[in-house]
C-alpha cells in the first residue's frame, strides 16, 4: 500500500512531498528511530480528513537526535512544552515548503484519558510498527492498534472521527 501526498487534502502536493522526503531523509541518515503518527498514520489506516500537518515520534534522550535536530534547525519555528486539554509534550514544530511538522519526544509524551479523567503516559513501542509506502517512501508508521488506543482515549472530535472511519474500514 501506497499513500501519496496528492490524496491527502494538502494546499501543494509536490511541495508537501519534497518535504516530507527530505525529513525522513535527515531521520534516516541520522539513524534515529521514529514513527509517523497523528493524522498521517490515520490516513494511513483509511481516514479521510485533511491532513493538517505530519507527526513525528522520535525519543529526544536518543544519541543521535541532537544530531538530527542540528541539521533541520534552519526549519524551526520552536521547541515547547506544548500543553493542552489532551496532550503533554515537549514537541519541535518545523514549517518546510509549507509542510507543518511536529516532532515530539516519546519518552515525554502524555496524553488526557478523558474516560478515566487521568493523564497518562503515551508509550511508543518501536517493535509494533507498520512499514507503510507515503509517496514511495517506506516508513515506520504507529501500529493501528496503538493508534486507535490513543485515539480512543483522547475522544476528540477529530479523533472520534478517525477511530470510527478506521474502524469501519476494518470491519468491511
Amino acid at each position: 500500500m501506497t499513500l501519496w501526498f496528492s490524496d491527502l487534502g494538502v494546499k501543494d502536493p509536490l511541495k508537501s512531498a519534497k518535504a516530507f522526503a527530505y525529513i525522513i531523509r535527515q531521520l534516516q541518515e541520522k539513524e534515529l528511530p521514529f514513527m509517523i503518527s497523528g493524522g498521517l498514520a490515520a490516513r494511513c489506516y483509511g481516514a479521510t480528513r485533511p491532513l493538517a500537518d505530519v507527526d513525528i515520534a522520535v525519543d529526544f534522550a536518543h544519541d543521535k537526535a541532537t544530531e538530527f535536530f542540528d541539521s533541520i534547525k534552519n526549519l524551526s519555528r520552536g521547541y515547547t512544552k506544548y500543553k493542552d486539554e489532551s496532550w503533554d509534550v515537549p514537541i519541535h514544530i518545523f514549517d518546510y515548503l509549507g509542510q507543518g511538522f511536529d516532532i515530539f519526544d516519546t519518552e515525554n509524551c502524555f496524553i488526557f484519558d478523558k474516560a478515566g479523567n487521568k493523564w497518562r503516559k503515551l508509550t511508543h513501542d518501536f517493535s509494533l510498527i507498520e512499514k507503510i509506502g507515503i509517496d514511495g517512501i517506506e516508513v515506520p508508521v504507529i501500529s493501528r492498534r496503538a493508534l486507535l488506543q490513543y485515539k480512543k482515549m483522547i475522544d476528540r472530535d477529530v479523533d472520534r472521527t478517525d477511530v470510527e472511519e478506521i474502524e469501519k474500514l476494518m470491519q468491511a
